[in-house]
């Protein structure tokens, strides 16, 4: 069976993998055989949500697979303590921290969707510039945890100024104890007749660019 299994075309490959989830297909595929690899090699929309990735031991695994050209969407999330009410998912490690050391953002040139969650100052100024240099995507969720009011400076000052001609919306999730006035920083953005700032609840906003 499993010779059988292996001379299956690769398109019968390509299309199951559709309907696999990028973990999925990491986990139960890679390492197989040298024929697979270079199968999931060329998979080249690959939707990778690893925020449910409950050991360090298993990220790090994940991330020795990845290859960025191949990635459509990501979804990770930083060391979420117990009490951060705001997030579903717990994790004991930080995803975001350990992918950042095997990875440049920008190596990730197809990215159409960016979702990190629990994002601390050490890797705002790196990830926000990184966004700069991403032109493929079209949707980014990014969450914080306590930031200094610079850094929230910092973080409208480069969204609202991102230039792609392709991206509908950013949301960003602040703690809500900040207290942010959304109002202060409006006047970052140079071009201010091509977005529309709105506030959901206390500490999410959503831009729209047009």
């Amino acid at each position: 069976m499993s010779a059988c299994f292996e001379s299956f075309p690769t398109e019968i490959f390509l299309e199951m993998f559709d309907y696999l989830s990028g973990c999925d297909i990491y986990y139960s595929f890679s390492n197989l055989n040298s024929r697979l690899n270079s199968i999931i090699q060329i998979k080249s929309k690959i939707c990778l949500d690893l925020s449910h990735v409950t050991t360090a031991k298993q990220f790090n695994f994940f991330c020795t697979l990845i290859v960025p050209q191949n990635i459509l969407t990501l979804k990770l999330i930083g060391y979420v303590e117990e009490n951060y009410s705001h997030c579903v998912q717990k994790c004991s490690y930080n995803q975001i921290d350990i992918f950042l050391s095997y990875f440049q953002l920008e190596e990730f040139i197809y990215l159409k969707s960016l979702d990190f969650f629990g994002i601390y100052s050490d890797n705002l100024k790196f990830i926000c510039k990184s966004l700069e240099k991403l032109n493929y995507l079209t949707f980014i969720s990014l969450s914080f945890k306590w930031l200094y009011g610079s850094d929230i400076r910092f973080i409208f000052r480069v969204i609202l100024n991102l230039s792609s001609s392709i991206l509908k919306y950013v949301t960003l999730n602040f703690d809500k104890e900040q207290n942010i006035d959304v109002n202060q920083y409006t006047s970052l953005c140079k071009q201010q007749d091509k977005i529309r700032i709105q506030e959901k609840h206390f500490g999410l906003f959503i831009i729209y660019y047009k």
